[in-house]
């Protein structure tokens, strides 16, 4: 540099040879920028199109149960006293804000459905922090998808929503830590505690979020207590005043849960073994594992926000194994915060000077072919697996439909009885026709249960069920081949596991049709009685 002449460098660009004054302003973007955007958009493509095609997908398994337990309650039958049900208010809650807010039919379970999507998103975005926005969308998107390419059997599902509640309630948290604004733990512990009113599992992680955040502001600790317990009431106020509009019905909830729903855990239990391998074997914990040894070799660090996520996957993982079924919509808190993580510690990693002196190195080369794997084979690949099982139990919706509405239609309602789990078609059918049961039985596993399963607690149930049958009886009952936790779609002999109901039912009713399995799309068999 001349003397007497003013450098314009600044201390980053020192050493650095400045621009030709007649260079062209144009700059190729940079290699991770190039990544980021060869990565979002095909995910994004690929979301969409997803998106698009779960518009045609019918109001199946859970949702159709908890539609059609709304729908009951709405009709006038009450919740836990007169209608056997071992969900939480919350749950009940949540599925009447979406069935009014959005609509009651298939479409406005998609609407309700892409609500929850977009809420992970925007909690993905949050908690990720500046900077890393753009990979915290990615992560919400990634497991977006993995969410719709289980099907129309977890549209909507409560773990979905939780997911991404738990994700604001995250952000909430390190808002509360960054500010040093204790009143960010009234949002975390609302968010996290309506989760609770959905399913009591989740209550590792608001606790969990206390004690963080009281370790980091330790000198505003009064605070922290007192606005994380005003954020609590909202969520214990709405389930105490649900029970209370229902005289009897906390104690008719309780005695539920302590005989129904104890046996009820028993059923289907993954082993320990099958759901840590499970979960340590999941592509998304993998990814995970590799982009943090890359991350070591990088020489980064965590930050609070990196360490909340962290913690979220973590609860995720112990709410999967305590609920000891393995199902698939069990995994998404787990899923949505360790994938989140992974693309924002993946961001970090690839901008480091470490990471361009380790480009054409073996480390990136098999991030990179992991990644292809992930999100160019097996997300397709588990698409088109899975497509056909959203017809799963339509077909015999469908064809169950058509027979009911042959035997009068709106007309059966009142005097209408499904024995059915849930794949079925039998709830389907009742809920698309709006059709009241005779009964509070919504299912029926606890009314055939099979002989390694049988207990002394069903016997209550199976008296109960008999009692309203013989007080009021159906003129038309539909007995479902769904059988839980078993299930053989062409089984119709559930009614050998209650002989004292099978004598009832034989001497009141006759068979007007048996409808057997015959077609892919007709998978599950079902036989009507219609009353002598």
């Amino acid at each position: 540099m001349l003397a007497g002449t003013r450098s314009t460098l600044t201390r980053g660009d020192a050493g650095q040879t400045p621009p030709h004054p007649d260079a062209s302003p144009f700059r190729i973007p940079s290699w991770p920028v190039l990544a980021r955007w060869a990565a979002m958009v095909p995910l994004a493509a690929f979301l969409l199109r997803l998106v698009l095609y779960e518009r045609t997908w019918p109001i199946v398994h859970d949702s159709a149960i908890l539609h059609y337990v709304v729908f009951m309650v709405g009709s006038g039958r009450a919740p836990y006293t007169g209608m056997i049900e071992m969900n939480l208010p919350g749950a009940l809650m949540t599925e009447w804000f979406g069935m009014h807010v959005f609509g009651a039919t298939a479409a406005g379970l998609w609407r309700w459905d892409v609500l929850m999507g977009l809420l992970a998103v925007a909690g993905a975005a949050w908690i990720a922090g500046r900077g890393y926005r753009m990979a915290g969308i990615a992560g919400a998107m990634f497991t977006w998808t993995l969410h719709l390419n289980d099907a129309a059997f977890d549209i909507a599902e409560r773990d979905w929503l939780i997911a991404g509640l738990w994700l604001l309630a995250l952000a909430c948290a390190a808002e509360a830590v960054d500010r040093r604004d204790a009143r960010w733990m009234a949002g975390c512990f609302a968010l996290a505690g309506w989760c609770c009113a959905i399913k009591p599992f989740a209550i590792l992680l608001p606790a969990v979020l206390l004690a963080m955040v009281l370790w980091h502001m330790r000198d505003r600790w009064r605070a922290v207590l007192v606005w994380s317990l005003l954020g609590a009431v909202p969520p214990v106020l709405a389930t105490v005043l649900y029970f209370a509009h229902w005289p009897g019905a906390f104690d008719a909830f309780l005695h539920t849960e302590r005989t129904l729903g104890a046996w009820y855990g028993t059923l289907n239990r993954a082993t320990w073994h099958r759901m840590l391998l499970g979960v340590l074997l999941y592509p998304v914990l993998a990814a995970l594992a590799l982009v943090l040894y890359l991350f070591v070799r990088a020489r980064s660090w965590l930050r609070l926000r990196d360490l909340l996520l962290a913690v979220g996957a973590a609860c995720g993982v112990v709410m999967y194994l305590v609920q000891r079924k393995g199902f698939p919509y069990h995994v998404y808190p787990f899923v949505l915060c360790a994938a989140v993580l992974g693309f924002v510690l993946a961001q970090r990693v690839w901008t480091t000077a470490w990471a361009s002196r380790a480009m054409r190195g073996f480390d990136v080369r098999v991030a990179a072919v992991m990644f292809v794997f992930l999100c160019a084979i097996r997300l397709p690949a588990k698409f088109w697996h899975n497509r056909d099982n959203a017809e799963y139990p339509y077909g015999t919706q469908q064809a169950l439909i058509a027979d009911l509405q042959s035997l009068g239609g709106h007309s059966l309602s009142g005097q209408f009885q499904c024995l059915d789990m849930t794949l079925g078609g039998c709830i389907g059918a009742a809920y698309d026709l709006r059709l009241v049961q005779t009964t509070g039985f919504v299912n029926d596993h606890m009314l055939f249960p099979y002989p390694e399963s049988a207990s002394s607690v069903l016997t209550e149930y199976q008296q109960r069920f008999l009692r309203e049958m013989q007080a009021n009886p159906p003129r038309v009952i539909v007995l479902t081949a769904h059988n839980w936790p078993h299930q053989d779609d062409r089984d119709l002999t559930k009614l050998e596991r209650w002989p004292a109901f099978a004598e009832w039912l034989l001497a009141n009713y006759r068979v007007d049709r048996t409808h057997l399995a015959t077609t892919k799309k007709h998978t599950a068999s079902y036989r009507i009685y219609v009353r002598q």
